[in-house]
């Protein structure tokens, strides 16, 4: 059973029974299975949690290769063979200053700290 804080937080679509018996069965189909889930957050959450995606955070640009240090510098990176360049994505680095406060940003951290919580996992 779900608490009712990851209630709060997770559209009432996705805690039905049968649609959480329909993910367990995506899941356990296969050691590589994934699922996708459209609107899983409540919009109000949603809102929030875009919001700080999007306007907020502030990033910083993340390489790496399939042989060596992790991660590298950009220079690093290019300079490499590209057959051994492995990854580049964007990392949430800081939350922009006048933003520290706000709700959305409180929000993502709440979100994330409790779906890192045991309950989360058992939802599949």
């Amino acid at each position: 059973m779900l608490s009712e804080k990851l209630l709060k937080w997770i559209d009432s679509r996705h805690v039905d029974p049968d649609a959480i018996s329909r993910y367990q069965r995506v899941i356990r189909s296969s050691p590589t299975a994934s699922l996708c889930l459209d609107n899983f957050l409540q919009d109000h959450w949603a809102r929030r949690i875009a919001e700080y995606v999007m306007n907020e955070a502030q990033y910083r640009r993340v390489f790496g290769l399939y042989h060596g240090e992790r991660p590298i510098d950009s220079q690093a990176f290019f300079a490499a063979e590209e057959d051994n360049r492995m990854f580049t994505y964007e990392e949430a680095e800081v939350v922009a200053h006048e933003f520290r406060m706000s709700h959305n940003w409180l929000s993502f951290l709440r979100m994330t700290a409790l779906f890192d919580a045991g309950d989360f996992s058992r939802f599949f």
